[in-house]
């Protein structure tokens, strides 16, 4: 039984000739990871010399490519894995051009982007955002290349399998069928070809196939390494030039508040210096004072407690009013804070 949630794998059913004519039965499953997957279900016969097959998950255009390519290689169906090595076309297809060529070029185009962008427009933007698109091409490649991994292995045990088949005696006396059983439609189909040579033809630019296609996985997997570590290392190198861009900015600041600082000193040395000035001019320029008194005249006037009394009751008012406000809002700033803290604890 082929279920959609098992993992890819080959299985090979050999049939009782006791039960019924003797012939291979294989399943094979690709990656159900990324879309497209599929699976193919292969019956030979050796004495009919016949293979019928059920395809599983063919899309449209999987199907169109499928059938281009196998209406010029009918001969190849006489060996019982031509159509499974059909299969890992499209899979190669699949993650090839479908997967690793999109994620390689935003790769490319992230690198580009980030290595032409200047600091000053890289610190503008998001942090979150180019940590983001950092972080889903990693956790992208990791799939990718896990998938890779895993489609290369089903590949290489493909290829152990079809070795073991060419070495295999018994299993090529049994590929040849048996000669009673071959009827006239069989033969006048084969047309006189040698059905020994065409099996060890096909099987031999089957296998030829499968390594080309497990180079090109292993470059694809090597591929994929080389560009998460330099994605690791661009995505330091553009942090690090944040960073350095941040640093130049706070020293900015600092400069700037250490020059207002020294502004400020400069304003208060002034005002400390005529404050105390101005504030004697001002109360000796009161007309509570008579400067111009004779002998026996007061020279302050009764109604100087007057003076005292609105000084003093406003400055009590003022430092009170300020207390007040200072008081409240303290108070309101620690409710909103307890308020916040039982919404997070809760």
């Amino acid at each position: 039984m082929i279920n959609r949630r098992d993992s890819e794998f080959l299985h090979l059913l050999e049939v009782d000739e006791n039960i019924e004519p003797q012939r291979l039965i294989y399943n094979f499953r690709t990656s159900a990871i990324v879309p497209g997957d599929i699976t193919v279900s292969v019956t030979h016969d050796p004495c009919r010399r016949s293979t019928t097959a059920i395809l599983f998950g063919l899309g449209e255009a999987q199907e169109r490519l499928f059938l281009y390519r196998v209406k010029e290689s009918l001969e190849d169906f006489c060996h019982p894995l031509a159509l499974v090595g059909a299969v890992c076309e499209l899979e190669r297809d699949r993650w090839i051009k479908n997967e690793v060529r999109p994620i390689e070029s935003t790769y490319m185009e992230k690198n580009d982007q980030w290595s032409m962008t200047s600091s000053d427009n890289l610190a503008s933007a998001p942090e979150g955002e180019t940590m983001e698109d950092a972080l889903g091409l990693r956790f992208k490649s990791t799939i990718l290349l896990t998938s890779l991994t895993a489609a290369r292995r089903q590949l290489s045990r493909i290829g152990d399998y079809l070795q073991e088949m060419r070495k295999d005696a018994r299993m090529a006396s049994f590929l040849r069928g048996c000669d009673d059983c071959h009827d006239k439609e069989t033969e006048a189909f084969d047309g006189g070809v040698d059905l020994s040579k065409q099996q060890a033809h096909t099987a031999a630019r089957l296998q030829h196939r499968l390594n080309q296609i497990s180079d090109e996985f292993d470059m694809k997997i090597d591929s994929c390494k080389a560009s998460m570590e330099d994605m690791m290392a661009t995505t330091q190198v553009v942090m690090s030039r944040i960073a350095r861009h941040d640093t130049l900015t706070n020293t900015a600041i600092s400069v700037a508040t250490r020059r207002d600082n020294s502004q400020m000193m400069s304003i208060a040395f002034v005002t400390m210096v005529f404050l105390p000035l101005t504030s004697i001019a001002t109360i000796f320029s009161m007309n509570v004072f008579n400067w111009d008194a004779k002998d026996g005249e007061n020279l302050i006037n009764v109604h100087f407690w007057l003076y005292l009394a609105v000084a003093g009751a406003s400055t009590v008012l003022t430092v009170g009013l300020w207390m007040i406000y200072s008081g409240v809002t303290k108070g309101l700033f620690c409710i909103r804070k307890r308020r916040k803290d039982e919404e997070m604890g809760s």
